[in-house]
């Protein structure tokens, strides 16, 4: 488990994260789908392109298409993932933040959101009742 300060900009999360050895920060948004990295941060930690591209939708319904990459290393605090896919396009000032972590990258973890401590917990996930886990046998519809 790791626990993150997090900050806002107006209404948005946004925190510490580092990519490769890079510290920036990140919006933490989990309605994106894929993780997204500024153009800028992809070029500066050797991101390796994958040929592909992914098209996802803004809330008005207009397509958006990213090329993906394959980032080195994307750390949260103590939670880190090598290899992540994520998209890549130019987000303005990286200052402001370099990129958004997208519900991808919490992939088979649980993220609470403390919004009095200003916190984000990041644990591996439980399993919920009736989902199988390995060693259990799950009865349906007796």
């Amino acid at each position: 488990m790791t626990t993150v300060a997090f900050d806002r900009v107006e209404h948005l999360v946004r925190a510490p994260v580092t990519v490769g050895d890079t510290p920036h920060r990140f919006l933490v948004d989990t309605g994106i789908g894929i993780t997204v990295l500024s153009s800028v941060v992809a070029e500066q930690v050797g991101a390796v392109a994958t040929g592909e591209t992914y098209t996802g939708r803004r809330m008005s319904g207009q397509a958006v298409e990213v090329p993906l990459v394959r980032v080195p290393r994307i750390g949260f605090g103590g939670y880190v993932v090598d290899g992540h896919l994520a998209g890549v396009a130019d987000l303005g000032d990286v200052d402001l933040f370099g990129g958004i972590l997208g519900p991808a990258y919490f992939e088979g973890h649980t993220v609470t959101t403390d919004p009095a401590a200003m916190t984000l917990t990041v644990q591996p996930r439980r399993h919920r009742i009736g989902e199988p886990h390995p060693g259990h046998a799950v009865c349906r519809g007796l």
